[in-house]
């Protein structure tokens, strides 16, 4: 895809600009930072290779392939295309090289400024290409925020959790709004995160599922596949602390994937939206032609299996 170069940083990266009339999709990236080509890897193996350094990526960084499930007409979600985890700051070692052979081209960062700040997300050495993330400073998503409310209770926790959950389409558009187009344009494989890969990153990983038709019953499968993740691993929930059993009740919807949140999510997306793809539409900007590249991108034929 033909692209400015707008201003050289260091070595190889630069910073540019994509042009909107060049893109076929008729979307463009903003600003983004881009690494030399030459060092993203030309193959793409999934992580639902039975791996166990895959498992210890889903238990570590909530690090899990969107692909594989059963979607409309068919087809299923195309495995190593798309990437949903946790900050992966931590990563080193076996995994991070691990992580480096997943051939990521596109990370897209749901993070605020604060966050990015206090734990980068180490693209360059994962051999990532394309890394957006929007400038912003607060969040009312990110659960380190949350958990330091001395007055919190179960009760306010659950229904501050579902009340979150119907606003996240929304607040979190422009953000989205990246996402999808990095979907519609093919610059796969793709990652995007957040701090613990739960909440920006559920809601996230549920539209997309929800566009290329796989099941409602399936995509809150997947979200609730986040209790696989110890949460109070993330570097942005700091040292855990020595707290009382009422204390840890009180946080406790803060920090669990339970499917009743999505299921909020949904039903304000109904109220507000109609439908996925009316939300895509209406709220995002995408027309129908990037909302069916996304689907020609991500979706293949069903493998039967004798």
């Amino acid at each position: 895809m033909p692209y400015r170069i707008v201003r050289k940083t260091l070595g190889n990266d630069f910073q540019i600009q994509l042009f909107p009339a060049l893109d076929q999709t008729g979307y463009s990236f903003d600003w983004i930072q881009v690494k030399s080509p030459s060092s993203a890897s030309s193959t793409f193996p999934s992580l639902s290779q039975g791996c166990s350094m895959f498992d210890q990526l889903a238990r570590v960084a909530n690090l899990r392939d969107l692909g594989g499930h059963p979607a409309f007409d068919g087809m299923q979600v195309r495995k190593g295309c798309i990437y949903r985890s946790a900050a992966l700051s931590g990563l080193s070692g076996a995994m991070l090289e691990t992580v480096r052979a997943l051939g990521i081209h596109t990370i897209v960062d749901l993070r605020h400024n604060r966050e990015r700040a206090a734990h980068p997300t180490p693209w360059e050495a994962m051999g990532c290409t394309r890394y957006w993330f929007r400038d912003h400073n607060q969040s009312t998503s990110a659960v380190g925020d949350r958990v330091s409310d001395p007055a919190l209770t179960e009760e306010m926790s659950r229904t501050g959790m579902n009340s979150l959950y119907r606003r996240l389409p929304y607040e979190q558009a422009e953000a989205y709004t990246r996402l999808f187009q990095a979907l519609a344009c093919g610059d796969m494989p793709v990652l995007f995160h957040c701090a613990v890969g739960k909440d920006r990153t559920g809601v996230a990983a549920a539209l997309i599922l929800a566009v290329l038709g796989v099941e409602r019953d399936r995509i809150a499968a997947d979200y609730a596949a986040t209790a696989h993740f110890d949460i109070t691993n993330s570097p942005h929930l700091g040292s855990w602390p020595d707290i009382s059993e009422e204390r840890r009740r009180a946080m406790a919807p803060l920090l669990a994937a339970r499917p009743e949140y999505i299921e909020s999510m949904f039903a304000e997306l109904a109220e507000r939206s109609g439908t996925p793809e009316r939300y895509l539409r209406d709220t995002l900007g995408l027309d129908e032609g990037a909302i069916a590249a996304i689907r020609e991108h991500l979706l293949e034929p069903r493998r039967r299996v004798f």
